[in-house]
């Protein structure tokens, strides 16, 4: 216990965790709505006043510090309560067998990110859905191309067929980004 008034680690990191916590997941519900990067770009599409690229960056942040958090806080202020649920305890000398919470908790793991990883119903919904909302942005915006991470994908960008590195015939020059090249043709169209 630390002293009234005194700075307490445990309870920094702690809060800290949560805070990270929240932040990762409101940027990973945000994300999940939020159009493929392409469109996002070409769009100007904006989530609480930030991109994709920046709420991207964000949530790879948070999630870092969710682990490294996460890994402090189990094994600097709760190993012995980890362990302890580990043991079975029986009379006083410990007995070295796992608990059925243990087991039962590592068959669950074990089982939700294999099919996650393997796209298994039910844990393929969310794929589905994310690229559904995907679908509907590449609709709206007119974009054309496969989902989220494909950077063949192409987009129709003032009339013209293109893609992520957009190749301007008429200058021969050539930019990464969508929304770089319309800003650039907006500013040229104000002179």
């Amino acid at each position: 216990m630390s002293k009234p008034g005194s700075f307490s680690m445990r309870s920094f990191t702690s809060l800290l965790l949560a805070f990270s916590f929240l932040a990762l997941a409101l940027s990973g519900i945000i994300l999940y709505f939020a159009p493929q990067c392409s469109v996002a770009e070409a769009m100007g599409w904006t989530a609480a006043g930030l991109t994709k690229d920046q709420l991207t960056s964000l949530h790879m942040s948070t999630a870092l510090m969710v682990v490294i958090l996460s890994l402090f806080h189990l094994f600097v202020f709760n190993w012995k309560t980890f362990v302890h649920h580990l043991k079975i305890r029986r009379g006083k000398a410990p007995i070295r067998f796992f608990k059925p919470e243990v087991l039962t908790s590592f068959v669950l793991a074990i089982f939700i990110i294999g099919g996650s990883a393997w796209i298994l119903y039910p844990f393929s919904l969310l794929p589905e859905g994310h690229e559904a909302i995907e679908q509907y942005y590449r609709d709206k915006s007119g974009f054309e191309g496969r989902g989220a991470g494909h950077r063949q994908s192409t987009i129709i960008l003032e009339g013209e067929a293109v893609h992520d590195t957009l190749v301007i015939r008429e200058s021969g020059e050539q930019v990464n980004k969508p929304r770089q090249y319309r800003q650039r043709m907006s500013d040229q169209q104000q002179k």
